[in-house]
């Protein structure tokens, strides 16, 4: 007897070749990067590159693609807008696999956050000149 089978051939996944993606975007209390992980990801990796480093940091690494991870470091000058580069890289388990998506960027200016009121009162007493 022979098997009937129906239908398309079972989806080849090619780890190698796989190519990560992702966006970001501004938002009032960070950057969100979103991304989509289909069904053989586990996640994704996320570096940033910033100011005049040439290097990609990770800073993230995250399973939740639509809601992503917030990036809400201070910019590297207080009130200066800076340029991040963003690229993401597909992990399945605990291991790295194929390349890294193509290089997304955003402008923002994130400002540093308040100071707790124990912090406020130490730099006011050390902000007095001493007799």
């Amino acid at each position: 007897t022979a098997l009937m089978i129906i239908g398309d051939d079972p989806d080849v996944f090619n780890r190698e070749e796989y190519v990560a993606n992702g966006k970001a975007t501004v938002t009032e209390d960070g950057i969100l990067i979103k991304f989509k992980k289909g069904k053989f990801i586990t996640g994704m990796d996320i570096e940033c590159q910033r100011g005049d480093d040439p290097l990609f940091y990770r800073i993230a690494q995250s399973s939740i693609g639509t809601k992503g991870p917030k990036d809400k470091r201070p910019n590297l000058v207080d009130g200066v807008p800076e340029i991040r580069t963003y690229r993401t890289r597909a992990f399945i388990g605990n291991d790295l696999i194929g390349k890294y998506s193509p290089e997304f960027k955003v402008t923002c200016l994130i400002k540093p956050p308040p100071l707790k009121k124990e912090e406020e009162k130490t730099e006011e007493i050390n902000d007095k000149p001493e007799d």
